[in-house]
């Protein structure tokens, strides 16, 4: 019981901690408005990050405002990472961090609504080059 107890306290530690504790974020400017799993989002300043199997986005206040599941893709982001969108027709979604460590590298898993849309037309790769955040 302890132990399940202690378990649970690390991973809300773990989730609920600030942007500026993260290791292997990448900080990116996005130009455009943007979605994560089915969630839209803004254009501006975020950091993305992973925690175990999951992608976490920050916004430029340091606050978590999604988190996805994602799977190991072993690329590498290069010095200071990437942010790759799949773009459609009127949407653009996460769909990879890319980050300079290649383990830390993710694919977002596909939403409902964004699997209907690759249905119906192909996507459009966008790559963001990043800075590492501090």
């Amino acid at each position: 019981m302890k132990l399940r107890l202690a378990i649970a306290l690390g991973w809300f530690l773990a989730a609920g901690s600030s942007v500026n504790s993260q290791t292997g974020g990448v900080r990116v400017t996005v130009p455009f408005n943007f979605y994560v799993a089915s969630k839209a989002f803004p254009s501006g300043d975020y950091t993305i990050s992973t925690i175990r199997d999951s992608v976490v986005l920050w916004d430029h206040r340091g606050n978590r405002v999604a988190m996805a599941l994602s799977n190991s893709i072993g690329r590498t982001g290069g010095d200071t990472g990437q942010a790759v969108f799949d773009c459609y027709t009127g949407r653009c979604y996460l769909s990879q961090l890319r980050a300079p460590d290649p383990q830390r590298s993710r694919e977002l898993l596909r939403g409902k609504d964004e699997n209907e849309l690759a249905g119906r037309e192909a996507a459009k790769p966008f790559v963001l080059l990043g800075s590492l955040a501090k």
